[in-house]
């Protein structure tokens, strides 16, 4: 897919808001590009079609950040992740504004796809900066769009023409029991969320990595780390790993978790074990 990015990885969309309510029209259905432009294009009134590039650089970038997955065994076509459907579950809810901009930022934050320009941009506006030098260092275009996702993000504060990155609490600690909690949710959730509502009985683990970051906001070596320690705790009784062919690593691009010096890609818990009590 040909797409307007810069070489470091970040999306060159300025209407985040939009970008991701087009999104949120398919929660049920799958799409691909050519469906997100018809829609896109309907949503924002546009009575002339947009350029195929610029349709393919909001789609691209939300193929980026994790919210648009690919479907296995259909060329080109998409459907919204777990977490994309969740998202688009509470974006019109105001009162669940504050959930919403949590999980959006913990998003942003935790995926490493951005590429190295997000986090020298984060860096660089951690004290106040105006625009002028901002765009100087930056560019037009990339400067945009990052402030346009940092803010819909609710990362950034903006008075004029001075823009500087919110303060942070510390994160990437969390308590094994904490996690694991928010690891029996996320592949309950991921178990069921399947489309057309058909279970899977291997999840994989960089899906639930991901889903995990979103609701914690720890790195992926985080969570693998402390999936680690989860594992090691219930000496496998209950959690079982499961390997893939090389092909299906190089076909589907896989994370793969290492433990025990040995390679894993798919996960799944034994029959009737870790209940989910949400």
């Amino acid at each position: 897919m040909s797409v307007n990015r810069s070489k470091d990885g970040m999306m060159l969309v300025e209407d985040p808001e939009d970008t991701i309510k087009t999104m949120c029209f398919f929660q049920n259905k799958e799409l691909d590009v050519s469906d997100y432009k018809a829609q896109y294009e309907k949503l924002k009134g546009f009575e002339k079609p947009i350029h195929k590039k610029n349709a393919h650089t909001h789609f691209y970038s939300l193929t980026l950040l994790k919210l648009l997955v690919p479907i296995s065994g259909k060329k080109a076509k998409y459907q919204l992740s777990p977490i994309a459907k969740d998202l688009c579950r509470i974006v019109n809810d105001s009162n669940k504004s504050e959930e919403y901009q949590q999980k959006f930022s913990n998003l942003l934050l935790t995926n490493e796809d951005k590429g190295e320009l997000f986090k020298k941009f984060l860096d660089f506006v951690s004290t106040k900066r105006n625009k002028k030098e901002i765009y100087e260092i930056f560019k037009p275009i990339p400067s945009r769009s990052m402030i346009s996702w940092l803010s819909y993000a609710g990362l950034l504060e903006q008075k004029k023409d001075i823009i500087q990155a919110k303060k942070m609490g510390k994160t990437g600690k969390i308590s094994l029991a904490k996690f694991e909690q928010v690891f029996i949710k996320a592949y309950h959730e991921l178990n069921k969320s399947e489309i057309f509502g058909i279970r899977r009985i291997y999840i994989p683990i960089e899906e639930l990595q991901f889903h995990i970051s979103v609701e914690t906001r720890l790195s992926k070596d985080a969570v693998y780390d402390m999936l680690t320690k989860l594992i090691l705790k219930d000496k496998s009784e209950k959690i079982i790993l499961h390997g893939a062919s090389t092909k299906a690593y190089e076909d589907n691009k896989m994370d793969k978790f290492n433990y025990n010096n040995k390679d894993y890609v798919f996960l799944s818990l034994r029959s009737g074990e870790w209940k989910n009590k949400d």
